[in-house]
C-alpha cells in the first residue's frame, strides 16, 4: 500500500508500518539498515543449512541470532514468520527468554525451513 496513489491508503500504510516496528522494538532506521543488510548479505540458506532446533539452543546467544538472522530471508516464510523471527532476534539481543508458545512457533519456523512441516 506504501506505493498507492491515494494519500489516505498511503497515511494509513505507513502508520502500520511503523505500528509493526514499533512492536518489535525497531524503527524505521532500524528497518533502513536491515534493507541495506540485506543486499550485503549471504544467499539464502538451503533447507539442509537450517540446524535442527534442538542444535540452534545448543549455541551460544550470538550464534542463535546470526543463524535467525539468516533464516529471516528464506523464501518459504510467510510475513508473519518473517516479522516473528526478527521480534525473537530482539528478544534474544535484549537477553529475554522466550514464552513456550513463542518457542513453539519457533519450532514450527525451523521445521518448515527444514522440510519437515
Amino acid at each position: 500500500m506504501l506505493a498507492t496513489d491515494h494519500d489516505g491508503e498511503l497515511v494509513n500504510a505507513a502508520r502500520a508500518l511503523r505500528r509493526t516496528l514499533n512492536s518489535a522494538g525497531m524503527d524505521l532506521n532500524d528497518l533502513a539498515e536491515r534493507l541495506a543488510a540485506l543486499s550485503a548479505t549471504e544467499p539464502e540458506p538451503e533447507p539442509e543449512a537450517c540446524l535442527k532446533f534442538g542444535e540452534w539452543l545448543d549455541l551460544e546467544q550470538q550464534d542463535r541470532i546470526a543463524h535467525l538472522r539468516n533464516i529471516e530471508a528464506s523464501p518459504l516464510l510467510t510475513t508473519w514468520e518473517r516479522q516473528f523471527v526478527i521480534g525473537v532476534q530482539v528478544h534474544l539481543w535484549r537477553d529475554r527468554p522466550l514464552t513456550i508458545k513463542q518457542t513453539t512457533a519457533l519450532q514450527n519456523v525451523f521445521a518448515k525451513i527444514r522440510g519437515l512441516a
